[in-house]
């Protein structure tokens, strides 16, 4: 039998009406996992929510910003690198996804990568 990994996976919620329901659930995902491929395996759940308009972003974090996902973006932007082994991290794995509101998700990734300030999630 092929060694597993659980992953809670859990995010903010959008809008109040969001907030009905635990968003948390728990993901097996291969030993060998990267990073990037336990994100493209949540992502293809439909797990984020769609923002009317077609703008939301959001800040993927394993203990530490990881990624930065766009609705408009067709796949991630990795701030580490997204063929990073899932086995490296110990003990209880979560991910959290941050929503960045409509902020521009370059500026978010830009301020990410060099390590600044994130700006103001917008309408926040």
């Amino acid at each position: 039998m092929p060694f597993t990994r659980n992953i809670f996976v859990n995010r903010n919620s959008v809008c109040a009406g969001d907030d009905i329901d635990s968003h948390g659930f728990m993901l097996t995902i291969p030993e060998e996992a990267t990073l990037g491929s336990c994100l493209q395996d949540i992502l293809n759940r439909g797990y984020l929510p769609k923002i009317s308009g077609g703008k939301a972003t959001w800040v993927a974090d394993f203990d530490q910003p990881v990624a930065v996902v766009a609705q408009e973006w067709d796949k991630p932007r990795f701030v580490v690198p997204e063929d990073t082994s899932i086995s490296s991290w110990t003990g209880p794995i979560a991910i959290h996804f941050r929503y960045w509101a409509q902020s521009d998700p370059q500026l978010v990734f830009d301020c990410l990568i060099s390590r600044k300030p994130l700006p103001s999630p917008m309408g926040k």
